[in-house]
């Protein structure tokens, strides 16, 4: 198996194991060390090894003793490649479950760990039965590959510390063993007594260094392993806060839908009656003049129910929709043409001024959004002003254009001044009307939020009047050409 298919494959099975919600930190770590353990590799080392190692000892130790070695040799190395095949193929088979480690999966993982223990005895007894055989040059020249060999099995066993710990002491021992019984058989001869003396305190440094190397690259696996275990339970954590939230996003649209639903079937049954009502109002107009003080209360009263419904279902539209209208270019002129057709004729009811500082120029903003903005501060102008009048005009500067709407009206007390914005609030009003749900500014409020870089700015002097400013960015404007 080539790295980049060894890399595919493993992200494939984390993606799996991210979905064992009962998965525990030790299964995930065995998972790990048994795939590490049983991971393809190329025996070319190996292989040398045994071919060297047979040729060596088949001119000076006994030939059929040596054939057996081999062929026990070998057929442990078959053993092992075999179990790593059959692991290989549970791997690739591997579906989404509760448990990663199936049991057929920890069974080969077994067979394959006691394999390395055989394994290392086979080799362990090279060294004790057959190196004495070889020349005293060539027998610690064997030693040194032996010993060498036990360095390179830490590369594979040390994803299991019980059983590199294993591994390394058979393959150690059997040196040891070797060098201590020849140390002990050398007395007359100093100084093959003095290199065997060197070679059992080499194999005993070596065996020390083995479990130090070992147990750093024990470490390191684990590390590695926590690291990906964390992953792997932030992915299952997101993935089921993921699935709440659709199904909470799910059941809130459909509460809305239903909202909606009734909101509209209620617009419609209620507008009729007040309707009605009107109409009814209307054809009692041409009766006699003793009805029309009557007939003009009633009038009012219908006006001022039929606005409140239309603030309440506006508001509850703004809420619902989330998709602002395209921006458009509009002139200045025109919005203030559209402001005076429908306020003049109020203004002359309620005999006060109303004027307008016209200024050349295009916008490009949400014409909707925008002319509900002015036209709600016009109207709370003109409700709330009975003497003097209501001034609306454009101010320029470096990073603004700013709307606003003077007037000379009762002003805000300035212990709610903070409040204006909020649902449902009304500051008192002595005398005043009692028309609106305290709707209109915090729908203003809502408005203005959704256009990118406007802003309401306020001042209120009670007795004295107010002056409400909408301001946008200088870019959204243009001269005329």
């Amino acid at each position: 198996m080539d790295t980049t298919k060894q890399v595919e494959t493993h992200a494939t099975l984390v993606e799996n194991v991210s979905n064992s919600h009962d998965l525990t930190r030790e299964e995930w770590f065995e998972f790990e060390s048994n795939r590490l353990l049983l991971e393809p590799r190329k025996q070319t080392v190996s292989t040398f090894l045994r071919v060297f190692m047979g040729l060596a000892l088949i001119f000076y130790a006994p030939q059929a003793a040596v054939i057996i070695w081999l062929l026990l040799s070998f057929a442990g190395n078959f053993w092992m490649q075999s179990l790593i095949g059959q692991y290989a193929k549970l791997l690739s088979g591997l579906s989404e479950q509760h448990h990663v480690m199936t049991e057929s999966m920890t069974q080969v993982a077994e067979q394959y760990k006691l394999a390395w223990r055989v394994n290392a005895l086979i080799w362990g007894g090279a060294s004790f039965l057959f190196i004495h055989y070889l020349p005293f040059n060539a027998q610690l020249i064997s030693l040194v590959i032996a010993n060498a060999l036990a360095f390179l099995s830490i590369t594979r066993t040390s994803v299991n510390v019980k059983l590199m710990n294993q591994v390394t002491a058979i393959l150690i021992l059997a040196q040891l063993l070797f060098a201590v019984l020849h140390f002990i058989g050398t007395e007359t001869d100093d100084s093959k007594f003095q290199i065997y003396a060197i070679y059992v305190v080499y194999l005993l440094f070596s065996w020390y260094l083995l479990r130090i190397v070992g147990r750093r690259f024990a470490n390191l696996h684990r590390s590695y392993w926590s690291a990906e275990y964390a992953k792997i339970k932030l992915i299952d954590d997101l993935k089921t806060s993921q699935q709440q939230l659709e199904i909470k996003h799910n059941a809130l649209q459909e509460a809305d839908k239903v909202i909606q639903r009734f909101y509209s079937g209620a617009a419609h049954d209620l507008r009729q009656p007040i309707g009605a009502m009107r109409l009814y109002v209307d054809m009692l107009e041409t009766d006699s003049e003793e009805n029309q003080q009557l007939i003009s209360k009633i009038k009012q009263s219908s006006d001022s129910v039929n606005q409140l419904f239309n603030e309440l279902f506006d508001f509850h539209k703004l809420n619902i929709s989330s998709d602002a209208s395209a921006l458009k270019i509009i002139s200045i002129e025109e919005i203030f043409t559209r402001l005076a057709l429908h306020f003049e004729p109020i203004a002359q009811t309620k005999k006060i001024k109303l004027k307008f500082k016209r200024k050349q120029g295009n916008l490009n903003v949400n014409v909707q959004y925008f002319t509900r903005i002015l036209s709600n501060f016009v109207t709370n102008a003109i409700r709330y002003t009975d003497k003097g009048g209501v001034l609306v005009g454009v101010r320029k500067t470096s990073e603004h254009i700013s709307f606003e709407v003077w007037d000379t009206g009762i002003g805000i007390q300035t212990t709610v001044q903070d409040k204006i914005f909020q649902e449902f609030f009304r500051a008192d009003a002595p005398n005043k009307d009692t028309e609106g749900l305290g709707l209109g500014l915090a729908i203003v409020s809502e408005l203005v939020q959704r256009m990118d870089g406007a802003r309401i700015v306020f001042q209120s002097k009670p007795g004295k009047g107010s002056v409400f400013k909408l301001q946008i960015p200088i870019t959204l404007y243009t001269k005329q050409g």
